[in-house]
């Protein structure tokens, strides 16, 4: 059974959501996230996205690079 579970915290968000607010695809979000260019934290295998720092980086405002999990 494939994993699907969403992330208790509303202000998670998947890469495919951060991809459609950017205009990028999937794997652009990932390699940009890896590069430090796009807000994320890596926990363990898996990087999130804080839809709040997403939003501050959109507009130019200093975030502290997403959620702390």
């Amino acid at each position: 059974m494939p994993r699907t579970k969403k992330p208790a915290d509303p202000d998670i968000i998947s890469a495919r959501d951060v991809a459609t607010l950017l205009g990028l695809r999937e794997h652009g979000v990932y390699d940009g996230a890896t590069r430090g260019e796009i807000p994320a934290r890596r926990v363990g295998r898996r990087v999130l996205f804080s839809r709040r720092a997403i939003v501050e980086w959109m507009h130019g405002k200093p975030t502290d690079k997403g959620p702390a999990h």
